[in-house]
């Protein structure tokens, strides 16, 4: 499944004045797109180990496609779009 990630920093950005960078541990917010055109949110924030926020960038891609791949199995059309917004 070919996938399209958007990463969003407004509520970090709101909360710190800054963009996020640098070391620790990132929590990121998912909405996914469905195949009806409609967008759901994962239940609960996606936390990486300590780690870069470039890496961890990379760790929520790969978190978020095997999700994806088990929301197509279960079923569940989705077009493979999906929002990561950088909690603060």
């Amino acid at each position: 499944m070919k996938t399209k990630a958007i990463f969003r920093d407004n509520d970090y950005f709101k909360s710190h004045g800054k963009t996020p960078k640098g070391w620790g541990s990132w929590a990121f917010d998912l909405s996914v797109e469905y195949g009806d055109g409609e967008w759901g949110e994962r239940p609960e924030p996606m936390f990486s180990p300590s780690m870069t926020y470039t890496d961890a960038k990379k760790w929520a891609k790969a978190e978020v496609s095997k999700f994806l791949v088990e929301l197509a199995n279960s079923g569940v059309a989705v077009t493979g779009t999906y929002i990561l917004e950088v909690l603060g």
